[in-house]
């Protein structure tokens, strides 16, 4: 997972925060646990893996077990690194794959509850199966004891044949498993954009994240290691090459965006060793050649295209072909599908006279694009592959592309979103982007004004965008593309704007729109929303009720947890008077911070804060880079002709300017009753009301795992349009806290105390933040709770949005 940069934070700064902790690290912090991760993020190895070292301790082969297990994660600063805990020992581990649960005849009938016996009965066949039968009852047994030592993982919870129909009854096997077998760790793996329709009670939930620099470095170190040895590379050829593939991986953003994920960093290592050489950075290409890789070995001295008598091109074109019609038939969601021996024969075999056992010695001998067990069943080694092959048998079918392959994509886009994406990049190998663009067509071919539209075209355009930010330059198009990506930008701003799909989906939409080119915001004017006042929000003078109430915090505790003294620094609520401000919409972008940067060539503290997606929050900023920033704005603001009224006004004539919000500033914003009459009721716990809901806000329930395009989360607005108010990062503010963990302004806040609000107070005074994380828990986030941090901190979950204001500092 993640490296962190910037200073660590304390205990206080981070409770309630994922942190970016690594898998193991969840594991062993929480009983039971949902570990989210697209295709080729290292679910299913990670189970292999932590089962693999378990067995191993506790078969006595300790170098391969809980050694190996918590090795410390790469770090850039190797001095830095630190074992792994983990304080469980030698857990039993028993891994169900939950497709193969499904599928059986232990899963409960139709209409019948689903217990923790069905799952006992299907790990007592599993062992009867390889006739260890009189286990069953002793690991049962283990299971069941409070005091046991058992770790359950269930792999591939999204995977299950007919889902749809079987999700509630599976959901039940897996929430009875945690209460039937209380001695037991709990992990489930799942893809995140699926999981949305499991959600699991009682369990937590984290997301992969991609592979860091480090990671990826010491992932290339060690393939070399082990590969040196069997291709006869001394050490300082492999040497060579491990920098080299570093070196190519680091001056590539495509790949470096690739290397992120194990599975296709896996296939770079496996192609830069067999060919020394460069790699492809397009995806579809990457496929290519690993395909390619693996076809070399079926076909070496003739093999299989010599046992079935073709010619290699004609086994590609029937392996297509299989992949396809595999693709096409298997049981929903279904990870890979299993490909019978005799529809091998059917596809494979033109030559009536191979014979079955033949074709299935060699398959099963010789290394290749299938993978069996027991001769009789076959499957793809991955998803992708099967994904991959099903693409290129589309985009060769001059019948099926690109109708067929967008109407498929359109009205089944979980299981066709990675083909339609692949088909895409196949077929503009090459730099030749017109087929792709008659693929966008078939996408995307009404605008999101239109009265007709359905959940299809929804999808359709979503597709498209992430199709055209993988593979296009926009800044190099016809007007004629221009037209049709522009098409596609306004059903992503559309798709963000009415919460039209998951809030994991709208996450990647926003990411699409930043490479596209985000329509949102005005490069002629900072970057600022291309808004009559810039995305200024008005919140007039008067009065609101600040804090939470001391009466309230017993419900608080019920309700979210925690102890009552990271509830006391909320109270007592009382009543505070503020004159009118202008607060942004939005959290200052990554965008408009580089647009300060450029302006001024100002260095800020840690340039990750210029790497980030153009439309998310700045992150990695420091108080000091802040206040940088809102003198820089005010400046320009005053100074640029076009600045609207009335804020052109109030930052020439009154003389207002551009800052941080104070803290009551900031609460009366996010969550207060603005009419002075109703000053008397309390203010909402969330930006948009008193309910939690993960689709509103980006906190660890959304389970997106970083920052968020900003307005991803448009139901999650105040009734004055601000959003990210809950959620995505903390956002400083320019109140102080003091210079210890608990604070030393308390409550009440008076807003003409200006040693509460001192611009120049010294650098170990923190400074109060507000509005929570992706990294953290709904109860941090809550319009009321306040923290604060050391102005030279600097961290990724940490952010800020300004106000034009009357301070004086």
């Amino acid at each position: 997972m993640p490296e962190r940069r910037g200073r660590r934070p304390d205990e206080d700064e981070t409770r309630g925060a994922e942190w970016h902790l690594s898998a193991l690290a969840l594991l062993n912090a929480g009983s039971q646990l949902v570990l989210l991760g697209r295709p080729g993020s290292g679910k299913s190895s990670f189970v292999s893996f932590v089962a693999r070292c378990l067995c191993a301790e506790a078969l006595g082969r300790l170098d391969e077990g809980l050694v190996l297990l918590t090795a410390p994660l790469p770090e850039k600063d190797k001095d830095k690194s630190e074992p792994q805990s983990w304080k469980h020992g030698a857990l039993l581990p028993v891994i169900v794959t939950l497709r193969e649960f499904a599928a059986g005849p232990h899963f409960p009938a139709p209409g019948e509850k689903g217990l923790a016996k069905h799952l006992a009965d299907f790990i007592t066949f599993k062992l009867q199966t390889h006739k260890c039968e009189d286990f069953a009852p002793h690991l049962l047994a283990e299971m069941q004891n409070r005091s046991g030592k058992c770790l359950l993982m269930l792999d591939g919870l999204d995977e299950v044949p007919d889902a749809d129909r079987k999700r509630e009854q599976l959901k039940q096997v897996v929430e009875e498993c945690a209460k039937a077998f209380p001695g037991c760790r709990m992990l489930v793996t799942s893809r995140p954009y699926a999981y949305s329709a499991w959600r699991l009670d009682g369990f937590s939930g984290a997301t992969l994240a991609p592979f860091t620099e480090a990671q990826i470095n010491a992932f290339i170190e060690r393939w070399y290691t082990h590969i040196a040895p069997k291709r006869r590379l001394s050490v300082e050829v492999a040497a060579a090459r491990v920098r080299q593939l570093q070196q190519v991986i680091a001056g590539n953003e495509r790949l470096r965006e690739f290397a992120g994920t194990p599975l296709l960093l896996t296939l770079m290592a496996s192609l830069h060793a067999a060919r020394s050489g460069d790699l492809p950075d397009k995806r579809a290409e990457l496929y290519k050649d690993a395909v390619d890789l693996l076809l070399k070995k079926w076909e070496a001295d003739k093999g299989l295209t010599g046992l079935l008598q073709m010619k290699p091109d004609d086994l590609r074109v029937h392996l297509y072909r299989l992949a396809y019609e595999a693709h096409q038939t298997q049981p929903a969601n279904q990870s890979v599908a299993d490909i019978p021996l005799e529809k091998l024969i059917t596809v494979l075999a033109t030559n009536r006279q191979v014979h079955p056992h033949d074709l299935a010695d060699y398959l099963n001998q010789r290394a290749g694009l299938l993978i069996s067990e027991d001769g009789k069943v076959y499957r793809f080694p991955h998803r992708t592959f099967q994904e991959y092959m099903a693409a290129c048998h589309l985009s060769l079918n001059e019948s099926g592309f690109p109708k067929t392959i967008a109407n498929l994509a359109r009205s089944d886009p979980e299981r066709w979103r990675e083909v339609v994406l692949l088909t895409g990049g196949q077929v503009s190998l090459g730099g030749a982007t017109f087929s792709l663009w008659g693929l966008v067509d078939q996408l995307c071919f009404r605008e999101p004004t239109d009265e007709a539209i359905t959940k299809a075209d929804v999808w359709g355009a979503h597709l498209a965008g992430l199709a055209l930010a993988e593979l296009i330059d926009p800044t190099r198009l016809g007007e004629a593309d221009q037209a049709k990506l522009s098409r596609v930008q306004r059903w992503l701003v559309h798709i963000l704007q009415k919460n039209a799909l998951p809030a994991t989906e709208r996450a990647l939409a926003g990411n699409a729109l930043a490479k596209l080119g985000d329509p949102r915001f005005n490069p002629d004017a900072f970057y600022l929303p291309k808004e009559d006042l810039l995305g200024f929000v008005r919140i007039p003078a008067g009065k609101f009720l600040m804090g939470t109430r001391r009466a309230d915090i017993p419900k608080l505790v019920e309700q979210f947890g925690g102890d009552e003294d990271y509830y006391e620094r909320e109270v007592e609520q009382h009543e505070v008077n503020l004159p009118e401000f202008y607060i942004a919409r939005y959290p200052v972008t990554v965008a408009q911070f580089q647009a300060f940067v450029q302006a001024t060539n100002y260095h800020p503290l840690d340039e990750a804060s210029l790497r980030g997606v153009s439309n998310h929050p700045v992150n990695f900023v420091t108080w000091e880079d802040v206040l940088v920033y809102c003198n820089w704005l005010t400046e320009a603001l005053r100074a640029w002709d076009y600045t609207p009224e009335p804020l052109k006004t109030l930052l020439t004539e009154k003389r207002w300017v551009i800052t941080l919000p104070s803290e009551a500033e900031w609460e009366k914003a996010a969550c207060s009753v603005l009419s002075e009459a109703e000053c008397s009721r309390r203010g909402r716990l969330f930006a948009w009301g008193d309910d939690f809901d993960a689709d509103k806000a980006n906190v660890n329930d959304a389970h997106i795992g970083n920052t968020s395009s900003v307005g991803c989360f448009q139901n999650g607005a105040t009734p004055e349009g601000l959003l990210d108010m809950t959620g995505n990062v903390w956002e400083w503010t320019r109140s102080l806290w003091g210079d210890k963990p608990k604070p030393d302004f308390k409550y009440p806040y008076n807003p003409t105390d200006r040693k509460r609000e001192d611009l120049e107070a010294l650098y170990n005074v923190r400074r109060v933040v507000r509005g929570g994380s992706f990294g953290y828990r709904s109860s941090y986030a809550r319009c009321t709770y306040r923290t604060g941090i050391p102005p030279v901190g600097w961290f990724d979950f940490l952010g800020f949005r300004v106000v034009a204001s009357p301070f004086r500092g």
